[in-house]
This record gives structure tokens, sequence and C-alpha cells, in this order.
């Protein structure tokens, strides 16, 4: 069920970057309480709020993203594939293929994962609490689109210093020896964990590579975005935003990495 709430995720990415606003008071405060509030209170909300079948497409999409994460929470999870799936079927195709990074919505978990890295060391995501994790997948199918964006995270991450900042790209692939080579060619540093099983990319519902996730100090996935940001991953306010995810004390330490 993790890869569920992940692709809710992603369309929360994209339905909370369209921006129109309600026209009508009462439309206001059922979707507020359908967003901020939860359990049967959010759910009764949200489906006041679908009730209607004049709302916008986008706007009821993210209802009904809205309902389905409390319908998850409750183990009721029939009924939240069932609202993620009608949430996708309203997004635009021209909006769900942007390239951008939002805020993912909901405070969920990343799902866990263990995985060996291409030198034999074994990672796991759980270990790494307190540190903010940016992970990047990539597929063999897809390296050609990967190269850039992961050349621009390899300059990132030097310039994030000695920040509790890990940097790890899983790779989806069957060959270990093929995605060695593939990395060793493009002067990649960062930690490759390799995954032929293609588990994480199912877990994490990932449509769409490269695709990374921003998880803040405390696991829960902060930023999301798919299609690749390349250089705009260098901007000063994308830098300020990773930093303000970590705990207070460690905010100013910026020595760079080699």
């Amino acid at each position: 069920m993790e890869k569920v709430h992940v692709l809710a995720l992603a369309i929360m990415a994209i339905l909370f970057a369209l921006a129109p606003s309600f026209t009508r008071a009462e439309k206001v405060s059922d979707f507020v309480q359908c967003r901020d509030d939860s359990g049967d209170a959010a759910i009764a909300a949200c489906t006041r709020f679908l009730k209607d079948k004049r709302r916008k497409p986008e706007k009821r999409a993210k209802a009904y993203v809205l309902r389905g994460l409390e319908w998850r929470k409750k183990g009721e999870h029939d009924k939240a594939i069932a609202d993620f799936r009608q949430a996708a079927s309203l997004v635009p195709a021209s909006s769900r293929s942007r390239r951008m990074l939002r805020p993912a919505g909901k405070n969920v978990p990343a799902p866990n994962f263990r995985l060996e890295d291409l030198n034999g060391k074994v990672w796991q995501l759980s270990d790494l609490r307190g540190k903010v994790v940016v992970v990047n997948f990539c597929a063999d199918v897809a390296r050609s689109f990967c190269s850039p964006e992961l050349l621009m995270l390899q300059k990132l991450w030097r310039k994030l210093g000695n920040h509790d900042v890990e940097m790890f790209v899983i790779d989806v692939s069957d060959s270990k020896e093929r995605a060695r080579a593939y990395y060793r060619k493009l002067s990649l540093n960062l930690p490759v964990l390799h995954d032929p099983s293609k588990k994480t990319i199912i877990s994490w519902g990932i449509p769409v590579v490269p695709a990374t996730f921003v998880v803040d100090a405390k696991g829960k996935i902060a930023y999301i975005t798919f299609g690749g940001l390349e250089n705009k991953w260098l901007d000063p306010e994308r830098i300020r935003f990773i930093i303000s995810l970590l705990p207070s004390n460690d905010q100013l330490r910026n020595k760079g990495r080699k």
C-alpha cells in the first residue's frame, strides 16, 4: 500500500500548483476543512465538497486525494485507492508532465528501503533519521534523461557542504555491471543503490524517471519532482529550503565537499 500514498503525493504535488481560487465562502469553508482537518471530520468535509459536480476538475481532484489519504489512515484501502484513481482521472495530462518541485502535501512517511550500493555497502533509509535525504530514481531505460539531472544533483550535494544531508541514486536495472559502467563513465560520486527487483520504484509509486524526493529529518516526504529540474537544483531558493528542513543547530554549518 505504500505505493498508493506516494502516488497520492505525486498527484498532490501537481494539483496544489494549480492556483485558481474559490469564489464562494461556503466552498472555501468545506475545502479548508477537508484539507486541514483529519479523520471523520475531514472525510465528511471532502464528501460535501465533492457533491457539487460543478466544481472545477482540479479542485475536485484535490479533494479526492485528501479524502483518500484519510481513508488510508483508517485502513480503508479500497476506498483510498478508489479516491486516488478518481483524482488521477481528473488531473490534466499537461499538468502531469510539468517539471516542478512542489510541497508533497500531507505528512506521509517515506517508504523504507534497504539496498546495497554498487560497492557492496548496505543502506537503509530508516537509519538516517535526523538527516535530510535526497533520493533520486533512475532506470536503465531512461539513463539519457537521468544524466543531466544526476550531474546537477552532484553539484548540489557539494554545495550543501557538511550539512547532515545524504543523497542517493536508486538505480532500477537488471545488471549491476552495466549500472557500474554507466555511473563510472558519468564520473558520479554519489552513492548508487542498485534495485534489480524494482521494489522501490513500486513502493514509492514512481510514474516517471528521473524522479527526486526530498525527505525531511523526521522521515517525511517534504518535496517531490518528476521529470527533472536539472540546473534549477542550484537555485539559492532550493538550497535554502533543503537546509531549512534540517534541525536548527545544523543550519549554520557549511564547509563544502570535495
